[in-house]
């Protein structure tokens, strides 16, 4: 007698079929590569494609999607994406063979998971962006700039580097860079009459700074550095407010490096020491106004203070 099949393949096909049916129902879906297509917001489908750049044309089609958390973004030549609603990207870039540009719109947030690349390339903030990697902004040759408005903010994981060609213009809002900053020679920062830079890395200043009439303020719990080719950083208001460790000013590559303020010096908590590349190095406070100063934060060093005709005291917050 011949025994019944139990195994019978067509029935095994369908079931494996439909095992893959809601899997795929059940997983994320795979990260992709958006191009952009045309000028847009960033939330409109037609704004993006899956074709790269250079082989777009007249018939490309746009992705039927918009970029997710998961994604990478390139934004291209000519086209200028604007952010209407929160967004987010694991990396933003642009193609990089003309200039591109991204606008974020007042109240709406961009988040990038890792970096973020402006080559040849204009980021105009109004409203939040947050970057979890480092951020450049230049390619060395062209023009590129991140310019943050009123009511703006802006959340840097990684370091920030500003090359040659390269702008930081934080002419309002806040920028807060947990990571180092990185000003190269030819690059450009610009600290606004309304806008708030708190580091929590070290300073290389070697390019242009310029500080206007806003506030720069060192933050974070380890000994952060000032040092770079510019012989002097100038700061309209300086804010120094650290949990520990101290701003060294100078280094073995650049002992020479001093520090003027020309406004508020404001000494919460924290030491600046100026002996950090040369004993030669000092802290000028050629402004009207020192706020703070104590035992737990203070000048280890040279400071030079401006004494007016009439003024009856002075405070030195100098120390060991």
């Amino acid at each position: 007698m011949r025994l019944p099949r139990i195994f019978n393949k067509p029935l095994f096909f369908l079931a494996f079929l439909s095992i893959l049916g809601m899997l795929a129902g059940t997983s994320p879906a795979l990260a992709a590569t958006y191009y952009s297509l045309a000028n847009g917001n960033w939330n409109a489908n037609g704004t993006w494609t899956t074709t790269a750049c250079a082989t777009q044309g007249a018939m490309t089609m746009n992705a039927g999607a918009i970029p997710g958390a998961g994604d990478v973004v390139i934004i291209c030549t000519g086209n200028t994406v604007t952010v209407s609603a929160a967004a987010a990207a694991n990396a933003v870039s642009f193609e990089g063979n003309g200039l591109a540009g991204l606008v974020v719109n007042s109240g709406i947030a961009l988040t990038v998971t890792n970096a973020l690349t402006l080559n040849w390339a204009s980021l105009t903030l109004n409203g939040s962006l947050s970057v979890g990697a480092a951020t450049a902004i230049g390619d060395g040759t062209h023009t590129s700039t991140l310019t943050m408005g009123a009511g703006s903010s802006a959340g840097f994981t990684g370091a920030v580097t500003v090359f040659n060609s390269g702008t930081l213009d934080v002419a309002a809002g806040s920028a807060t860079l947990l990571g180092n900053l990185d000003l190269r020679t030819g690059g450009t920062l610009n600290n606004g009459a309304s806008g708030n830079i708190v580091l929590e890395g070290s300073f290389s200043h070697a390019g242009t700074f310029i500080p206007n009439t806003g506030t720069f303020s060192f933050r974070g719990s380890v000994d952060q550095a000032l040092n770079g080719s510019s012989a002097t950083t100038t700061f309209y208001n300086l804010t120094l407010n650290k949990t520990a460790g101290s701003v060294l000013m100078g280094d073995a590559i650049n002992p020479a490096h001093n520090v003027e303020v020309t406004n508020t010096l404001t000494l919460t908590k924290g030491r600046i020491k100026t002996a950090g590349g040369s004993s030669a190095n000092y802290v000028s406070l050629t402004g009207p106004s020192l706020v703070g100063g104590s035992s737990v934060s203070y000048i280890n060093g040279k400071l030079l203070r401006v004494v007016s005709t009439g003024t009856a005291t002075l405070s030195w917050p100098i120390g060991p």
